[in-house]
């Protein structure tokens, strides 16, 4: 036999577990041109160079307890881009922040996405 008190408790249960999880995808900023690497921008004609067109780079982290377990930079975030992409230059980037949790752990992260330009050829020379 149930206990009339059954119910409620679900749906009561199932209320805080909806509450507790979420996820959030903010825009953050653009960059017109972004890279960690050096390069000769003056000399650059973008319509020779080889790109790949919309890529998405990431660097996340977990959380535990909504505390991050370390903090995703930007920096790693255009390193996975330009390796993804094969390059060394971020044009048009779209900086977003994309995070999730549910209960007890979680995902932090710091996307860009971006054309990927190559202005060295395979040797490492400009």
């Amino acid at each position: 036999m149930r206990s009339p008190l059954e119910a409620p408790a679900r749906a009561l249960l199932l209320g805080a577990l909806s509450v507790s999880a979420g996820c959030v995808d903010l825009r953050q900023f653009d960059l017109s041109v972004v890279s960690n690497r050096s390069v000769a921008l003056g000399e650059l004609d973008p319509a020779s160079l080889p790109v790949e067109r919309r890529v998405e780079g990431e660097e996340a982290v977990w959380t535990v307890l909504s505390v991050p377990l370390g903090t995703p930079t930007l920096e790693g975030a255009v390193d996975d881009a330009l390796a993804k992409g094969d390059g060394d230059l971020m044009v048009d980037a779209v900086v977003r922040r994309r995070a999730w949790s549910a209960l007890l752990f979680g995902r932090r992260a710091l996307v860009v996405t971006g054309d990927v330009y190559r202005t060295r050829d395979s040797g490492g020379t400009p």
